[in-house]
């Protein structure tokens, strides 16, 4: 659901099993959420880039994030955890106005806490750019950019375009895949397997800013959980950009 839904919905709908189910199963389904897209957003995205590329990453995010979440966070069902869920699953038979009120709920509080968490993230990355641009008189975002210049280059980016590339997929990661977009739509010059590659890559959620909101709506469910994920906010980051990274490479080797 995670690759139709994408985040913070996709918690609402497994909203009751979050609070008994492990560490390990959480990470897994925020790296999925923050890998993956809303299909709420992919018309928005197909108007800034190439809608087969759009549709070419939905596809393969899903793998990708399965495949980096198996490597960073390998784990086997516990038998004790599946019962727990299948007593959850007894339980979840409730009146349906019960149901309609739960849900609005639980809705208005996780958009209170995820607006929240989202401004303060937002917040903290403009403070370190601009101590970033007082100390060293380079921006965060920019720096970024030639770190990530060899990282596209060996995603399939032609060298002569791996700076921008880089900066592009660099300021994906700062701001969101929105912002990364509408800037990559005033590069020229690039060759069309670096658009290939670039565009497959911008198509997931996995920025600081998503880290916020699927920390507030996992600790708008379930505090202890949220106090795991908050804790582990580089991890999930580093998890879902790197599937995103496995799916732009994909897309270079097709190209």
């Amino acid at each position: 659901s995670t690759a139709v839904l994408g985040q913070p919905e996709v918690f609402l709908t497994v909203k009751r099993e979050i609070p008994i189910i492990s560490k390990q199963r959480i990470y897994t389904i925020c790296t999925s959420a923050m890998s993956a897209v809303s299909m709420a957003m992919v018309g928005s995205y197909m108007t800034m880039i190439e809608p087969k590329y759009v549709v070419t990453a939905v596809a393969l995010n899903i793998f990708s994030a399965l495949i980096v979440a198996n490597i960073i966070n390998p784990y086997d069902l516990d038998e004790k955890e599946d019962l727990m869920e299948e007593a959850q699953e007894e339980e979840k038979r409730v009146p349906f106005f019960q149901m309609v009120s739960e849900s609005v709920m639980d809705g208005l509080k996780l958009v209170v806490t995820v607006a929240a968490m989202l401004l303060g993230f937002i917040s903290l990355m403009e403070l370190v750019n601009v101590i970033f641009l007082g100390i060293f008189s380079i921006s965060f975002e920019t720096l970024l950019g030639y770190i990530f210049a060899p990282i596209a280059f060996l995603m399939g980016v032609p060298w002569a375009d791996a700076v921008q590339a880089g900066s592009i997929m660099a300021t994906k990661l700062v701001t969101n895949e929105f912002v990364a977009m509408l800037n990559f739509g005033d590069v020229t010059g690039i060759s069309e397997k670096t658009a290939a590659i670039v565009s497959v890559y911008l198509v997931s959620f996995a920025n600081f800013g998503t880290v916020g909101i699927v920390a507030g709506s996992i600790k708008a469910i379930s505090e202890k959980q949220g106090n795991f994920v908050s804790k582990y906010a580089l991890k999930l980051l580093l998890g879902s950009t790197m599937a995103s990274i496995i799916s732009g490479t994909v897309m270079g080797l097709v190209m």
